[in-house]
């Protein structure tokens, strides 16, 4: 409301200084000398009015537009954080919805507590205790084993399939490897060269049910060496990781 009346003020103001150098304009033109000095000087006079009104004009014009791009920044900031959560949210309900069916089955769902990656010893913890899992169980994310429980008190510890040194017997294509854990979700094998093995194939574990642990990412070679080396990872998001399924086998 206020900014409404200031605007009109000016408006008067300005229609009062045209209609006045319009009034100086036809006296220097049509006066006395003596009038038509006089008018010059009051010419000059108005036109720096008018001038130091234009300047203040642009000014609160540039204030006006700097609060409202603030303002404007502000309410973007607002809807982006909302849209953060949102997508947090959704992310866990989907993670829930995928485990809703283990309700019936020997397999119960657990929430990640602390991160994957952060322990070098390739651990982590779940929020499950032994009335529950057990040492010995697999702790599971989107259909690949990520680990066992080694200790059931809660939370539990789960050392991960590709903890540092871990070496696990695994199949790749049909044809029998070792693996070797590197630690952050990866490991790696050897294999004949001859091997029919290709980037993307899938690893299993016999001694792990035969379910899968990763996928292979890499594969290098030498011309001189008879083997190849496989590079093995988890295909799991492990730094979103919110939810696991654990089960005895």
């Amino acid at each position: 409301m206020m900014n409404s009346f200031r605007q009109s003020d000016r408006g008067r103001l300005g229609l009062l200084l045209a209609t006045l150098v319009a009034a100086l304009v036809l006296a220097t033109h049509v006066g006395t000398p003596q009038l038509r000095g006089a008018a010059v000087s009051v010419y000059g006079t108005v036109e720096r009015v008018r001038s130091v009104l234009d300047i203040r004009s642009f000014f609160t014009g540039r204030a006006t537009l700097l609060a409202e791009n603030t303002s404007l920044k502000a309410q973007l900031s607002s809807y982006q954080a909302r849209d953060a959560i949102y997508q947090v949210t959704q992310a866990e309900n989907d993670s829930l919805r995928s485990l809703v069916h283990l309700a019936s089955s020997p397999v119960s769902a657990a929430r990640v507590v602390s991160s994957f990656d952060a322990s070098p010893y390739g651990t982590f913890f779940i929020d499950a205790g032994a009335t529950a899992v057990h040492p010995g169980y697999l702790v599971e994310a989107q259909g690949f084993v990520l680990g066992i429980i080694s200790a059931s008190e809660r939370p539990s510890l789960v050392r991960s399939i590709f903890a540092p040194g871990i070496k696990t017997e695994a199949l790749i294509h049909g044809i029998p490897v070792i693996l070797e854990g590197r630690g952050n979700g990866n490991a790696r094998a050897e294999a004949p060269r001859e091997s029919k093995i290709r980037v993307g194939d899938t690893v299993t574990a016999p001694s792990l049910g035969g379910k899968p642990v990763g996928v292979v990412g890499a594969l290098e070679s030498n011309a001189s060496s008879a083997t190849i080396r496989i590079l093995i990872r988890i295909p799991v998001d492990t730094d979103s990781l919110r939810f696991v399924s654990v089960s005895s086998s």
